[in-house]
């Protein structure tokens, strides 16, 4: 019955039930701070929403990061076994406090930010080039990419598509309502 329900609708065919509450409730905003039980003003949302649009690799603070450098590893010859090509960066979730916004710092530690260890701190490393620099803006492009990957704050909603989604919970009858 489900099913044939979601064939009705040509832009929804295909999309399984599931994928269907996850996309409601990505558009909604709801996740995670709703099963967290956290509710953030809008001011919050508002200010963290501009902090990630603005967000790009010169307004990373490299002062805070614990930049060290070591011999790399794999073909390279005698450059790699004399100098320190290898760049690893380090920096300890508190220390993120003082520039990223709280719900952000949340998203991180919730989603399993790829590069973040069980003392909460992140450690990213680089040997893909033989000049210490380029590791170490390629550390940085990591950190990057992976808080825009993993940092995501819904827009507002307007009145129409809130009403939109409305009708599709009555449709589908037994989805939880986030109302």
């Amino acid at each position: 019955m489900r099913q044939d329900l979601f064939k009705s609708f040509d832009r929804w065919s295909g999309i399984s039930y599931r994928c269907l509450v996850q996309l409601i409730a990505r558009y909604y905003g709801t996740s995670p701070f709703r099963k967290a039980g956290i509710s953030r003003s809008t001011h919050e949302m508002e200010l963290a929403r501009n902090w990630l649009r603005q967000l790009n690799l010169n307004q990373i603070p490299r002062d805070k990061f614990d930049i060290q450098y070591s011999r790399s590893s794999g073909p390279g010859g005698q450059n790699v076994n004399k100098l320190n090509t290898k760049a690893m960066i380090r920096i300890a979730l508190p220390e993120l406090a003082e520039w990223m916004p709280q719900i952000v710092l949340e998203q991180i530690k919730d989603r399993h930010f790829r590069y973040l260890t069980k003392n909460e701190t992140i450690v990213i490393h680089s040997d893909t080039t033989r000049h210490r620099e380029k590791n170490l803006a390629e550390c940085f492009r990591k950190f990057y990419d992976m808080v825009k990957e993993c940092a995501y704050i819904a827009e507002e909603t307007s009145a129409e598509k809130a009403e939109k989604w409305k009708k599709m919970y009555v449709l589908y009858g037994n989805m939880p309502s986030p109302f």
